[in-house]
C-alpha cells in the first residue's frame, strides 16, 4: 500500500523583498534606549539583491545568499546596534542600507558584518539621521537558517550615563548616572 499526502508548497517569508520588509516595532526601555526583537528564517527565502549589487563584506551573500529584510524607521536621529544570533550552523551576513528608494542598491550600504562566531553585531558609525533604513539578514555561506535579532536604539542626547557603553560615541565605559571621580564621568 502506498499512501501519498499532498501539502501546499513552502511559501517564502513575507519579508523576503525590500518592498515587503517587516517593520520593526520598538519598546521604550525608559533609559534613553528602545529595543525591537524578532525571529527569522532564511531557508525558503530568495536572493533579492539586484543583479549588479554587491555586499561589501560578502561576495557569496550578494550572488546567491537567501535573505530577509527589516525596515528600521527613525523619526529622530538615533544610534543603532543590531545583534543577530544564529541558530545551528547558520552563518549570517548582516548589512544596513539607507533610504527607502535605495533598499536594493548597494551604494546605500552604511554597515556590513559577516559571521565569525556567536552573535553577529552591527553598529553603524555615528548617529543615524531620521529616515528609513533596511536591515538585511543574508546567508553568508551556502547554509541558510534561523536566527533571532535584537535592535537597540539609543537617543544620542542621553547616551552618556545610560549604563550602555556606546563605542560609536567614543565611550570606553558607562556605569550609569555619572558621579564625579568614578572614572567614568560625563
Amino acid at each position: 500500500t502506498l499512501t501519498v499526502e499532498l501539502t501546499d508548497p513552502p511559501v517564502a517569508p513575507t519579508n523576503d523583498t525590500c518592498g515587503t520588509a517587516e517593520t520593526l516595532v520598538f519598546t521604550d526601555n525608559g533609559n534613553g534606549t528602545s529595543t525591537a526583537t524578532v525571529s527569522g528564517d532564511t531557508p525558503i527565502a530568495t536572493n533579492d539583491n539586484v543583479p549588479d549589487a554587491e555586499v561589501s563584506c560578502s561576495s557569496s551573500a550578494d550572488q546567491d545568499g537567501q535573505e530577509v529584510v527589516y525596515l528600521l524607521h527613525l523619526d529622530t536621529p538615533q544610534h543603532a546596534r543590531v545583534v543577530v544570533t544564529p541558530s545551528g550552523s547558520y552563518e549570517p551576513a548582516v548589512y544596513i542600507r539607507a533610504g527607502s528608494a535605495e533598499c536594493a542598491n548597494d551604494s546605500a550600504e552604511i554597515a556590513c558584518v559577516t559571521f565569525s562566531s556567536g552573535p553577529t553585531i552591527v553598529e553603524p558609525n555615528g548617529v543615524l539621521d531620521a529616515g528609513d533604513y533596511f536591515i538585511w539578514v543574508d546567508t553568508y555561506v551556502e547554509q541558510p537558517g534561523a536566527f533571532s535579532m535584537e535592535v537597540t536604539l539609543t537617543d544620542p542626547t542621553t547616551a552618556c550615563g545610560n549604563g550602555i557603553v556606546d563605542t560609536s560615541l567614543g565611550e570606553t565605559c558607562d556605569d550609569g548616572p555619572p558621579a564625579d571621580g568614578d572614572g567614568c564621568s560625563a
